[in-house]
Protein backbone atom coordinates (compact mmCIF):
# COMPACT_ATOMS: atom_id res chain seq x y z
CA UNK A 1 0.00 0.00 0.00
CA UNK A 2 1.27 3.47 -0.91
CA UNK A 3 0.52 6.21 1.59
CA UNK A 4 0.90 9.82 0.50
CA UNK A 5 0.97 12.83 2.79
CA UNK A 6 0.53 16.28 1.34
CA UNK A 7 2.12 19.00 3.42
CA UNK A 8 0.41 22.24 2.50
CA UNK A 9 2.45 25.43 3.02
CA UNK A 10 0.97 27.92 5.50
CA UNK A 11 0.00 30.44 2.80
CA UNK A 12 -2.28 27.80 1.19
CA UNK A 13 -3.98 26.59 4.40
CA UNK A 14 -7.28 28.23 3.37
CA UNK A 15 -7.14 26.29 0.09
CA UNK A 16 -9.79 23.61 0.84
CA UNK A 17 -8.45 20.70 -1.19
CA UNK A 18 -11.08 18.47 -2.85
CA UNK A 19 -8.97 16.17 -5.02
CA UNK A 20 -5.50 15.80 -6.51
CA UNK A 21 -3.66 13.84 -9.20
CA UNK A 22 0.07 13.25 -9.75
CA UNK A 23 1.38 13.12 -13.30
CA UNK A 24 4.60 13.01 -15.34
CA UNK A 25 6.53 10.62 -13.12
CA UNK A 26 5.38 12.42 -10.00
CA UNK A 27 7.05 15.72 -10.91
CA UNK A 28 3.74 17.55 -11.24
CA UNK A 29 0.59 17.70 -9.17
CA UNK A 30 -2.88 18.94 -10.10
CA UNK A 31 -5.17 19.99 -7.25
CA UNK A 32 -8.77 21.19 -7.12
CA UNK A 33 -10.29 23.22 -4.32
CA UNK A 34 -13.63 24.51 -3.08
CA UNK A 35 -12.93 27.96 -4.53
CA UNK A 36 -13.53 26.47 -8.03
CA UNK A 37 -9.87 26.58 -8.97
CA UNK A 38 -7.49 23.99 -10.35
CA UNK A 39 -3.84 24.56 -9.54
CA UNK A 40 -0.93 22.88 -11.27
CA UNK A 41 2.27 22.47 -9.27
CA UNK A 42 5.87 21.72 -10.20
CA UNK A 43 6.98 19.58 -7.27
CA UNK A 44 10.67 19.92 -8.12
CA UNK A 45 10.45 23.70 -7.62
CA UNK A 46 7.55 23.59 -5.12
CA UNK A 47 5.81 26.20 -7.24
CA UNK A 48 2.28 26.73 -8.57
CA UNK A 49 2.82 27.35 -12.31
CA UNK A 50 -0.78 27.53 -13.55
CA UNK A 51 -4.21 28.22 -12.07
CA UNK A 52 -7.41 27.48 -13.96
CA UNK A 53 -10.30 29.46 -12.52
CA UNK A 54 -13.71 27.88 -13.09
CA UNK A 55 -17.16 29.43 -12.69
CA UNK A 56 -17.95 30.38 -9.07
CA UNK A 57 -20.54 27.64 -8.68
CA UNK A 58 -18.48 24.92 -10.37
CA UNK A 59 -17.96 21.95 -8.06
CA UNK A 60 -14.93 19.76 -8.84
CA UNK A 61 -15.16 16.09 -7.79
CA UNK A 62 -12.31 14.49 -9.75
CA UNK A 63 -9.48 15.31 -12.10
CA UNK A 64 -7.08 13.18 -14.09
CA UNK A 65 -4.41 13.42 -16.77
CA UNK A 66 -4.30 11.01 -19.68
CA UNK A 67 -1.31 8.66 -19.98
CA UNK A 68 0.68 11.10 -22.14
CA UNK A 69 0.01 14.12 -19.93
CA UNK A 70 -1.46 15.96 -22.91
CA UNK A 71 -5.02 16.25 -21.60
CA UNK A 72 -6.55 17.14 -18.24
CA UNK A 73 -10.03 15.79 -17.52
CA UNK A 74 -12.23 17.43 -14.88
CA UNK A 75 -15.43 15.96 -13.44
CA UNK A 76 -17.91 18.04 -11.50
CA UNK A 77 -20.78 20.19 -12.61
CA UNK A 78 -19.97 18.81 -16.09
CA UNK A 79 -17.07 16.99 -17.76
CA UNK A 80 -14.30 19.23 -19.13
CA UNK A 81 -11.18 18.44 -21.12
CA UNK A 82 -8.23 20.84 -21.27
CA UNK A 83 -5.17 20.65 -23.51
CA UNK A 84 -2.24 20.60 -21.11
CA UNK A 85 0.37 22.80 -22.81
CA UNK A 86 -1.79 25.82 -23.62
CA UNK A 87 -4.47 24.98 -21.02
CA UNK A 88 -7.19 25.64 -23.59
CA UNK A 89 -10.65 24.22 -22.89
CA UNK A 90 -11.20 21.65 -25.66
CA UNK A 91 -14.49 19.96 -24.78
CA UNK A 92 -17.38 20.30 -22.36
CA UNK A 93 -19.77 17.37 -21.95
CA UNK A 94 -23.07 18.09 -20.17
CA UNK A 95 -24.87 14.77 -20.61
CA UNK A 96 -25.11 13.85 -16.91
CA UNK A 97 -28.23 14.98 -15.06
CA UNK A 98 -26.42 15.21 -11.71
CA UNK A 99 -22.93 15.95 -10.43
CA UNK A 100 -20.19 14.01 -12.28
CA UNK A 101 -18.06 12.19 -9.70
CA UNK A 102 -15.34 10.56 -11.79
CA UNK A 103 -13.50 10.88 -15.08
CA UNK A 104 -10.87 8.68 -16.77
CA UNK A 105 -9.23 8.59 -20.19
CA UNK A 106 -9.14 5.51 -22.36
CA UNK A 107 -6.18 4.26 -24.36
CA UNK A 108 -4.36 7.11 -26.15
CA UNK A 109 -7.07 9.50 -24.89
CA UNK A 110 -9.34 8.24 -27.68
CA UNK A 111 -12.32 8.22 -25.34
CA UNK A 112 -13.36 9.47 -21.92
CA UNK A 113 -15.43 7.63 -19.33
CA UNK A 114 -17.35 9.49 -16.63
CA UNK A 115 -19.51 8.49 -13.69
CA UNK A 116 -22.16 10.56 -11.98
CA UNK A 117 -24.53 10.88 -9.04
CA UNK A 118 -27.29 10.20 -11.60
CA UNK A 119 -26.12 6.55 -11.39
CA UNK A 120 -24.83 6.46 -14.95
CA UNK A 121 -21.56 5.73 -16.70
CA UNK A 122 -21.03 7.64 -19.93
CA UNK A 123 -18.43 7.35 -22.67
CA UNK A 124 -17.36 10.19 -24.95
CA UNK A 125 -15.18 10.21 -27.99
CA UNK A 126 -12.24 12.55 -27.47
CA UNK A 127 -11.36 14.47 -30.62
CA UNK A 128 -7.59 14.76 -31.09
CA UNK A 129 -6.23 18.30 -31.12
CA UNK A 130 -2.78 17.98 -32.65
Amino acid sequence: MLLIFLVIPEKYKKYNLLCFFFFFKGYYLATAAQDASIKLWDLRKLKNFKTITLDDRYEVCDLVFDQSGMYLGVAGTDIRVYQAKQWDLLNVFKDHTALATGVRFGSNANYIASSSMDRSLKFYQQLSQE
